[in-house]
């Protein structure tokens, strides 16, 4: 696994302790989120602490289940990405063709 920058691990870190604290205040078992979202409690008790190797496809559907998966469309809409909004979309993005010769 790639290391991740600290900034990452931190957010993730942050979003596993706030996905155990909805399952906590619910007052649901690792056992009864298997049950209900058909996650092994491996996985369940990984994302819970931030662990960057599962899967988004896990991750969203602990959030399906608190309710919350819509805030994953919504991390970074481009209406609000300031940065992008400073630069033209392109039609497409790839390399050129002597670029890419070059890679091999």
């Amino acid at each position: 696994m790639k290391n991740l920058s600290s900034p990452a691990e931190i957010a993730l870190q942050q979003l596993g302790e706030h996905l155990q604290i909805a399952r906590k205040s619910r007052r649901w078992t690792q056992a009864e989120v298997q049950a209900r979202t058909g996650l092994s409690r491996v996985t369940i008790r990984r994302i819970e602490q931030g662990y960057p190797g599962v899967t988004m496809g896990n991750l969203a559907t602990l959030l399906a289940l608190y309710g919350r998966v819509e805030a994953l469309a919504h991390i970074i809409e481009p209406e609000q990405d300031l940065l992008a909004l400073n630069f033209d979309l392109p039609r497409r993005i790839r390399q050129s063709r002597k670029e890419y010769d070059n890679d091999f």
